[in-house]
């Protein structure tokens, strides 16, 4: 008999304990409230496998992070699996990753996925028992341990937070270390004892790059990386931007905006973004654009013969929809 519900009425961690000591096998598939389904599959109530709709939480993903793959090597192998094969498998029968480094990286990836899930409070979860995992790679992960970190890093994110209260701020080395003479900044940073996974992320931190692009471009998981910042903010080594957000932020959620119809909501970020750089000639382009798509011509002209000033070559033909819109204008006046 399948256990099915609300998460809010049966929290995930008490979910994840049942099933642990009651030495569930079968799977667990979680449906996170507007997002992609998870499923986590048990034997005896310890993981064993997880996968997931989404491709960012995905075993390919991470190698790919981890440089161990290139997406074209990805795509190749997934290409050539199977009915119902898991990339996971193919790794191992074309013998591309030794078996026991493929173990590490599946249970690295299994763990963070569960934290990320222990987070969930909204959406539904079906627990159906006798289903084996669908993969012939598989882990054994004590799930009390995983709950246990779970919400260790829960508690944390808590205090993180209130250092780091968006992934969009930015994030720039305190002026007090900047001013000081190089050979000085070098002594006493080199005196420091960083990780070597906290010289990558101070490396990356120049006062433009948002945390959220910080996580991208070193490969590390959110937490880790917030984790980290967090003990650069406390000991005075970096500072968060006086309310900036990033420029690449901007651009993000605005291009979001428009891929949903939402050209006004989309406005407003571009129009935040030019507060940073103004002379970005394509964002003109695409507030303009956004103007169109209201029938606001008036408006998208101008944003249009803004970018014409600043453009140095016309590569999207903004001349011609000038010259469209006005006669357009004429037209129905």
């Amino acid at each position: 008999m399948a256990i099915e519900g609300p998460i809010k009425e049966l929290g995930l961690t008490d979910l994840f304990q049942l099933l642990s000591l009651s030495e569930k096998s079968g799977r667990l598939t979680i449906s996170p409230s507007g997002g992609h389904d998870v499923f986590i599959y048990f034997e005896k109530g310890r993981i064993t496998f997880a996968s997931s709709d989404d491709r960012e939480y995905d075993i390919g993903n991470v190698l790919i992070k981890k440089r161990r793959m290139s997406e074209e090597d990805v795509k190749r192998l997934r290409n050539s699996l199977g009915k119902d094969e898991q990339l996971v498998d193919g790794l191992v029968s074309q013998k591309l990753i030794p078996s026991s480094e493929i173990r590490t990286y599946l249970t690295k990836f299994t763990e963070e996925l569960v934290y990320e899930l222990l987070k969930i409070n909204d959406g539904d979860f079906r627990f159906e028992e006798g289903i084996p995992a669908p993969s012939k790679t598989v882990i054994s992960l004590r799930t009390e341990n995983i709950i246990m970190e779970g919400s260790r890093r829960i508690d944390e994110w808590s205090k993180i937070r209130e250092k780091v209260p968006s992934m969009d701020t930015v994030v720039r080395v305190s002026p007090n270390i900047e001013s000081v003479d190089s050979r000085d900044y070098i002594e006493s940073v080199d005196s420091i004892d960083f990780k070597p996974d906290e010289w990558s992320i101070l490396a990356c931190i120049d006062g433009k790059r948002s945390i959220s692009e910080i996580v991208k471009s070193v490969n590390q998981n959110e937490f880790d990386v917030c984790k980290v910042i967090y003990g650069f903010l406390m000991t005075g080594v970096c500072e968060l931007g006086k309310g900036q957000i990033s420029l690449e932020s901007y651009l993000t959620k605005g291009n979001d905006y428009v891929r949903g119809g939402q050209y006004r909501e989309a406005i407003e970020e571009y129009e935040k973004a030019l507060e940073i750089d103004s002379n970005n000639y394509r964002l003109y382009h695409s507030i303009g654009q956004c103007y169109a798509k209201l029938n606001d011509l008036n408006k998208a002209v101008s944003y249009w013969e803004k970018y014409i000033v600043l453009s140095p070559s016309d590569e999207f033909n903004v001349k011609e929809k000038i010259r469209l819109a006005r006669s357009w204008k004429e037209a129905i006046e």
